[in-house]
């Protein structure tokens, strides 16, 4: 994977001049982060951008998740996909306990869910519908928790795993208990499309850098429609 990686994902080395350039420099590395999600989406069973806005945030949501590969017996890896064309999900952590998380009205949830996703977010429009086609939480706990009836609303589909071991925060602290989520909501097609609008404009000049470089002539047309292909597919 990572020798296909190199050769897909490679452009001409900067010369002085390019290092002051910063249209080109955000060029290169818009390629280069479009066409890795492609390839990557296509290689992986399951891919999950991740750009933690913080520290904590990043442990405990993966600290929360690894738990299934770690502890096999208490859930398995294929609970978490839900169809093969839709790969990409979200991930978000909440530190909140769970009875506190899921006492939340449904849309009051989803709130939370989206101010501390490790999803690359940006700007959108709002007011748009919105869309919940999976969900599947990871709730770590040592006390036993029964769920409420509307724990899966808004999503589609949904389903939980619970994995009774401790969890400790980076500070080694014990926690009472926390939740991760996987979910396929609009957010995912609306990162696609922005990579594909982005990639649609790029400086020329570093287009035909890549050309020069042995890409396909038609190899930026061929990754904008790529993209908005995994949009169209991802929900």
């Amino acid at each position: 994977m990572h020798a296909l990686l190199s050769t897909v994902c490679s452009y001409p080395l900067a010369t002085s001049i390019d290092v002051f350039d910063r249209s080109k420099q955000n060029s290169r590395r818009f390629i280069n982060l479009a066409s890795s999600v492609v390839h990557l989406h296509d290689l992986s069973t399951l891919f999950i951008p991740f750009s933690p806005h913080s520290h904590d945030a990043g442990a405990i949501a993966w600290n929360s998740l690894s738990s299934v590969y770690r502890w096999p017996a208490a859930a398995s890896f294929h609970d978490m996909l839900f169809r093969p064309n839709a790969k990409i999900m979200q991930l978000s952590t909440s530190l909140l306990t769970p009875q506190a998380l899921f006492a939340m009205p449904p849309l009051d949830r989803v709130a939370h869910w989206d101010s501390s996703t490790t999803f690359p977010v940006f700007d959108v429009v709002r007011g748009s519908p919105r869309k919940f086609a999976f969900q599947c939480v990871t709730i770590r706990n040592l006390s036993p928790y029964t769920l409420a009836g509307n724990a899966g609303e808004p999503f589609d589909y949904w389903r939980s795993i619970t994995v009774a071991k401790r969890l400790h925060s980076p500070e080694s602290r014990p926690l009472a208990g926390s939740v991760a989520s996987l979910s396929i909501t609009d957010h995912v097609p609306k990162y696609l499309e922005h990579l594909a609008v982005g990639v649609k404009h790029v400086d020329p000049r570093v287009v035909h850098e890549f050309t020069q470089s042995g890409m396909n002539p038609d190899g930026i047309r061929d990754l904008h429609d790529d993209l908005f292909r995994l949009s169209d597919s991802s929900v």
